[in-house]
């Protein structure tokens, strides 16, 4: 199949507007959930970053709270996010 270039930067523009409107969405879905897009330094990699309460239950110390900050890629972040929502959902 040979499409003419026209026709390839039509599917190219799809493709880009596709992702473009991915990222948006994974964006809302972070700010909603409590992540913050963060810059430590100017000029550098910007990153999502949240404070996340883990409670687990240990037989040897029974109920357990561990405290830790997330500072990751978008793409780290939204996974954390659907396991902490899994989490969520079973307790």
């Amino acid at each position: 199949m040979n499409l003419s270039l026209k026709d390839r930067q039509k599917m190219l523009d799809k493709i880009n507007d596709s992702q473009e409107n991915h990222k948006d969405t994974e964006e809302l879905y972070l700010r909603s959930t409590g992540w913050r897009h963060t810059c430590m330094t100017p000029g550098s990699f910007w990153l999502w970053t949240k404070d996340i309460v883990y409670k687990r239950y240990s037989l040897r110390e029974g109920n357990v709270t561990e405290n830790y900050r997330a500072l990751c890629p978008r793409s780290t972040a939204v996974q954390i996010q659907c396991g902490l929502d899994g989490q969520e959902a079973t307790e």
